[in-house]
Order: C-alpha cells, then structure tokens, then sequence
C-alpha cells in the first residue's frame, strides 16, 4: 500500500525538480510516477512487475528514476537500473542523476557495476607478461608487438598509480584479442582469496556497489549475475528492484546469453595440448590432493577425446546423408555451410554418443578443481612445494582450462537430450571446407540455443525479483502486449501502459514513399530505387542515416555511387560507430552534407538530434533473415503449434525494429525532417497498414492508392 507519505515525497521530488530545470510537469512522467509507485509498493503481489511503453519525448528516465529511488528506499532494496547502450548509462549517471540530487538536496549514492571482463586483473597481466609467446597457444597466444607494447604500458601506468585499471578510462582502444589475456572472469578469478586483492580494480569498484543506492548497468550483467545465482556482481534478486529500460532487447539478450557452441575436431586437438601439459606439470613435484588430482588427469584426459571424436565421425557423416534437404541448409553470416535440425529432430545415435561423454568430462572437471585449489595454496604460501610464480601461471592455465570443459560439457548435455519442453535450437557449422560436398574433412561445430528466452527469465529473475520496471517505445504491436509477455515469460496478470511520444509528429516531420520505391525481391530494381533517391540527397545542407538490411546491399551500392559523391558517405563498414558519429557531427557543424549508411544496429542506441538528422531513409523493412536458426526453429515450433509464423513472430519483431529506426528522426521538440521508405511492401502487402499504423504520426506522403 502506498502511504501519505510515500505520495507526498514522490510529488515535492518531481516538483523540486522542474522549478531546478524549469520546466513543466508531464502527463507521461506523471503517469509513470503513479503506475510504477502503486505496483512496486502492492507488497501484497509477490514479486511484482510492471510493463510501460513511453513513447520518445515522455522523459521516461525521471519518470522511473523517482518512483524506483523512492519506493526502493521504502522497502529496503537497491535500484538496479540495466539498460542496453552506454549512452545511457553515461546520461543517467553523469546527467539526469546528479540533477535529481542537485534539485532536491538529497544525497543520492548512485555508481557504475561492469563485469569483470572492463576491469584490468593484476594477477592476469603479470601472468601475460610472463607467458607470452610461449607453447599451447590454443589457451594463451603469443602477443604481437603492439599487444606487448600495450601490456607493457598498462602494467607501468596501474602500478605506478597513473590509471586505475578501468579499462573504459584506456586512452587508447584496446585490441579485442588482448582483454580475455589482461582480465579475469568468474571462472579464473581468486575472488577475496587473492593476494592482489588490495589493488584488484574490480573489487575496489564491487565494494563501492554495496552502498549504492541506484546502481547503474547493462542487460548483459545482469543476465550474466543471474547466470551464476544472483548477487555474485550486482545485489541478489530479491533485494534489487530492477528497471529495465530499452527493455525491447532484454528477450534477444537472454537467449544470446544462453548460446553454446563446440568445434568438435578442434577441442580435441586441445585436449591432447591440455594432456602433454598435465604430464609436464607432474614432473614438478606437487604433492597431497593436486599429485592425486594430475594422477587421474594423466589417465582420464586422452581417453575422452574417444567420444567426441566418434560424435565427429558421426556428425560428418549424418550431415552426408542431409545433402538433399536443400530447406534446411543454408550459410552462416561468415559464410560458412549451416544445417539447421528441426526441433525435436536429434537422432538417437547422436544424442547417445554426447552422453557417453558426460561422465568422463564431470571427472576431469572435478580433478581439476581439486588441482586448481591445490595450486593456489601454493600461490598463495611462499613456503609452498611450487616457485609462487610458476603456481600462478598454472592456475591461471587450469582455470582456463575448466571453463573451457565445463562450456564443452554444457554443449554436450544440450545434445544428449531427444526430448524438450519448449524450442530448442541445434544447428552444425562445416568449418574448414568451401563446399558442401566435402563433409568428409569438414570440422563439425556444434551449436546449441533456446529458441525462446521465456522460461530461463522466469525462474532466475521474475520469481526472485523484489520488484521490476520494464520500459521502452518499442514493446507494445497493435496496442497489444501479448507478443511481448511470450518472450519475456511475463504472467498475463502483469499490469502494462502506453503513453504516447511528447512530440506533435504531424507538424513535424512526413513520412514519405516515393513513387520509385519498388518491391526488394528484385534486387537489381530495388538497387536502382535506392540510388535514385541518394541522388536527391548529394550537396544539400542535409545530415541523413541510410539504413540497410544487408553488408551485401550496403557494399554494392557505395560501389556503385559516383566517386564525386562519395566523399559525402560515412559507412559503418568502413569505421566504428565512435569515429564515425564524430566525423559527421563535424560534417554537419560545417554545413556540409553528411550520409551514414549503416546496418540494422544503427537503428537504435543513435542521438543524433536537429541538424546532424533530417532524413532517415529505411531501403527495406527489416524482417529477420528467415534462414537465422534461431528464429528459424522458433517459427517452425509456432507453426506446430497450430499457429501463423509470420502474425505471430515475424511481423511483430518487423514491426518493432522498423519502429526503432523511424524513432531516430524526431529526438526533440525542435526537430524536423523526412522518413523516406524505399520498400513498396508497406503498400502492396496487407501487413502494410498494420507496420504504417503502428508508427508515430507523421504526416503520409505517397501512400494514397
């Protein structure tokens, strides 16, 4: 129950903060204080969940900040708030947070929690420094001269006090292959056992968390601390109260996390490296558990490539005999051959063959452990029977190795398993070959995912939260919530609002179909709509996004533009997103034409308000690709279900992507511009008026019959 109190502290909160800003109250904010209010502080409703699409322009942040800091203070909880791009995260912190402190007063403790994997490990970097360039390089690779300049340069500036080990703080970027060498995971990492423990970065930014009251993350980590049980990097379920914003990618996200794969020739090769040096290790004179432990290792590991090399011989061969179920193969984003199994579809050789290796992997994983704790005893004990350093180096290299098992064996259970309770899906990657018909020296790799991320959120957050806010522009179709609560697992009784955009858009922008629009089926048709409009777009005072559903597309049409223009084009492809929004806000600051082309990722997580956009220009509406096994299998289960793919999970995600890439035109009241379609199918197709409906109203252009 809400008290007096409670509502009166929420109103002078929000009041405080519009005389501080001068501003006016919202409709939208004010209906986010009421409705999320009421739902956290029914303490009647276990674990209770509320559902808010706010539209662009509604100040959805202070609309869920207050309610969420106040009613958490209530209750005894930490706000965690996760949401899915930086810039959020650095707004929220930086901006909206320290102003909500300013206007009303009141100290709020508010902090940053990133993984393990953001913060430099003292224990790690020592151990690269010593390591590289020596054997196994399947577990540590040598470093080229610019990654050993690097370490180098890291190692100096965070002993000598100059840098903190926060690696977002690096001057400079980081190669992507260095940071698993340079940081820990939950996995390797010694925890408050280890003797670095004093400087660790990590636990110097973990210990600050504890007194936080809003904590400011990302989806990933909270999935990845629920992963592990809850309250490992962030607070435990039950004392967080979590507000999810961009909540739309929260599903995608979930599932991501719980993707597995497994290269089956290559891990074999590994585990004869991983064999060779547990036989060096036992030269060195360890005693008690860990001689005992690399005793059994020494028997067991070369035994239990045997099952996995038959499940190759297996694999490759089953895969000869799919040559002709041209349905079901088709080609990764790598372009590698993939065959997608059916759901359900697993033969019981296959499923029988991953099971015989369950057992052997659940021994050597537990010797390891046993072998692990014995050398960071030794580590940790400078009388121990090993040289510390030599300990530290090989705990950090069985450490990796257990993880690298322990994925194995999480893949091999996914495939030993012929009966499912929900989607599940199983796909195989031919590596090392150009053709299909090679199947014979093919590399098998083993892919595994839940189709649907519904029941995994269920039972590791749902049912433990003390409380949930989920908002975003994006997650109601047709008004409808239904879509959304499949693939979050939500209960059809969670309470769920729309509050329109606090924009007028038919005053301030169109949306406009151009009568060279065509169908994209015919690609060379579809090519020459797009350039057609681009030449509209060449030497006027015009920022613009050029958003395609393909690399292909998007390199055959900067191939082909006039070399004159081309100067006027910023590609995705060609640089990061950073460089790249920093080069066009110079562009536009000098009045100067300015086109991004970029792919579906750059349909969300942009700003990029008045002058540095004036046109969006969407070349096709963005239905997945049907061959993603993922939905691909998702869709095949729907229909076995009894219902329509397309209604039901296509169109519905086509709908909220094209909805997310139309929301970068308008970001404030002072905004103007044009939405150009370039895909006659929101016209021709009956699925077109529910797509054009769905969006903000903007005035049409074009779409008269």
């Amino acid at each position: 129950m809400v008290s007096e109190q409670l509502k009166s502290d929420i109103r002078n909160t929000y009041d405080a903060f519009l005389d501080q800003v001068g501003g006016q109250a919202r409709r939208g904010q004010m209906q986010m204080l009421g409705w999320i209010t009421k739902t956290l502080m029914h303490t009647s409703t276990p674990n209770p969940k509320v559902v808010i699409e706010a539209g662009t322009g509604t100040g959805k942040t202070l609309g869920y900040l207050i309610p969420g800091l106040m009613c958490a203070r209530a209750l005894g909880k930490q706000v965690v708030v996760a949401t899915a791009t930086v810039s959020l995260q650095r707004q929220l912190l930086d901006k909206d947070i320290p102003l909500l402190a300013d206007s009303t007063g009141q100290a709020i403790e508010a902090k940053l929690a990133k993984g393990r994997r953001r913060y430099l490990c003292p224990i790690r970097i020592e151990h690269t420094r010593f390591e590289a360039g020596q054997k196994d390089e399947q577990l540590i690779r040598p470093l080229s001269d610019p990654q050993r300049t690097m370490v180098e340069g890291m190692y100096t500036h965070f002993h000598s006090g100059d840098w903190n080990g926060d690696l977002d703080d690096w001057d400079d970027s980081i190669d992507r292959d260095l940071i698993p060498m340079i940081t820990s995971d939950h996995g390797n990492c010694r925890g408050r056992r280890c003797e670095a423990i004093e400087e660790c970065p990590f636990y110097n930014a973990r210990d600050e968390i504890d007194d936080a009251e809003i904590i400011i993350t990302n989806h990933d980590l909270v999935l990845s601390d629920l992963a592990l049980g809850g309250g490992v990097v962030l607070p435990a379920p039950g004392e967080a109260i979590y507000i999810f914003d961009e909540a739309h990618q929260l599903a995608d996200k979930a599932i991501s996390h719980q993707t597995q794969n497994l290269q089956l020739g290559a891990f074999n090769d590994w585990l004869n490296s991983l064999a060779k040096r547990i036989k060096e290790t036992s030269k060195l004179g360890l005693e008690g558990g860990g001689k005992a432990a690399l005793g059994r290792l020494d028997r067991q590991i070369t035994p239990i490539t045997q099952p996995i090399a038959n499940l190759h011989d297996a694999m490759s061969s089953w895969l000869g005999q799919q040559m002709g179920d041209s349905k079901r193969w088709s080609q990764s984003a790598s372009g590698l051959h993939l065959y997608r199994l059916a759901p359900g579809q697993l033969p019981s050789e296959m499923a029988h063959l991953a099971s015989q290796a369950i057992e052997p992997f659940k021994l050597c994983i537990a010797d390891l452990d046993t072998l692990i704790e014995a050398l960071k005893a030794d580590a940790e004990n400078a009388n121990g029977e090993l040289d510390t350093e030599v300990a530290r180096n090989l705990q950090a290299y069985m450490n990796e190795s257990k993880i690298r098992m322990e994925r194995a064996l999480a893949l091999i259970k996914s495939w030993s398993r012929t009966q499912t309770q929900g989607p599940e899906a199983r796909w195989v990657l031919m590596r090392g070959v150009e053709r299909r018909s090679e199947f014979e020296d093919a590399d098998p790799e083993l892919w595994y995912s839940p189709a649907n991320a519904a029941e995994g959120l269920q039972e590791q957050l749902w049912n433990q939260c003390a409380g949930a806010v989920l908002c975003s522009a994006t997650l109601a179709i047709s008004k409808r919530f239904d879509k959304t609560y499949q693939a979050l697992g939500l209960g059809a009784e969670t309470p769920c609002f729309i509050i329109d955009g606090g924009f007028d858009y038919a005053n301030q922008g169109q949306i406009v179909m151009p009568d060279y629009a065509v169908e994209p089926t015919d690609s060379e048709a579809h090519d020459k709509a797009i350039l057609t409009h681009l030449d509209t777009l060449w030497g006027r005072d015009l920022g613009a996004l050029v958003l395609f559903s393909s690399r292909a597309q998007l390199s055959r049409i900067y191939e082909a533009i006039d070399q004159r223009v081309a100067s006027q084009v910023l590609s995705q492809l060609a640089m990061g997103k950073g460089a790249l929004i920093g080069h066009h806000q110079l562009r536009r600051d000098q009045r100067q034409t300015s086109v991004i082309f970029g792919l579906q990722s750059y349909s969300e997580g942009i700003d990029l308000p008045g002058h540095l956009l004036e046109e969006v220009v969407i070349t096709r509406l963005p239905f997945l690709q049907p061959d993603d096994p993922i939905q691909a299998t998702y869709a095949e289960w729907v229909e076995a279900q009894g219902q329509r793919a397309f209604s039901a999970l296509t169109l519905p995600l086509a709908s909220i992507r094209l909805r997310q890439a139309v929301g970068r035109l308008i970001r404030s009241e002072q905004d103007t511009g044009q939405v150009t379609l370039l895909d006659r199918r929101i016209k021709s197709k009956g699925y077109g008026r529910q797509l054009l409906d769905d969006l903000p109203g903007f005035r049409r252009v074009g779409f008269d019959s």
